[in-house]
């Protein structure tokens, strides 16, 4: 157990190290999604990319940890059910972050109706937030759908006592 909560932390420091490293690319990455180029996204200042990459850092570096949690606390110890409650978790972070595009591209669209050109904060696209709310519903809806529930034996009793008519 020791060995696996190591390995989380160590994951989890690695993708904070690697993602505020190459978080310029992972906005390239990001901003590929918007089709209106007429539109620039900047910083405010240099503390604000700093605070934005490492908030970004932060939430993509508590995936492993909040996984290693769901496991801990939902006693999910079959692989498939591992498996699967990554699988949830990956698709309500790509759910989230879309929706979260979306929001920003019917944002542009309000823009191009004005007779400017815009340029939209770094500080309002909130895709942190999107990574972090994405993988807690991930998580919740793992944990209610994957768990180990374990029934007290008073409760298997009565229902076997109705069952068997006494």
């Amino acid at each position: 157990m020791k060995r696996i909560i190591f390995i989380c932390i160590l994951s989890s420091l690695l993708l904070f190290v690697m993602s505020f490293y190459f978080a310029n690319k992972i906005f390239d990455f990001i901003f590929s999604f918007f089709y209106n180029a007429e539109y620039r996204f900047i910083f405010t200042g240099v503390n604000d990319s700093i605070v934005i990459s490492t908030k970004l850092s932060v939430s993509i570096a508590l995936i492993p940890l909040l996984v290693m949690a769901l496991w801990a606390y939902g006693k999910i110890i079959l692989l498939r059910k591992k498996i699967f409650s990554l699988i949830i978790i990956t698709i309500s972070i790509a759910l989230v972050f879309l929706f979260n595009v979306y929001r920003i591209q019917s944002l542009l669209n309000d823009f191009s109706h004005k007779a400017y050109k815009s340029h939209i904060l770094m500080s309002q696209l909130y895709f942190e937030y999107a990574v972090i709310i994405g993988t807690l519903l991930g998580v919740i809806i793992s944990y209610f759908t994957l768990r180990t529930k374990q029934f007290s034996e008073d409760f298997s009793t009565a229902i076997s006592e109705i069952g068997s008519g006494k």
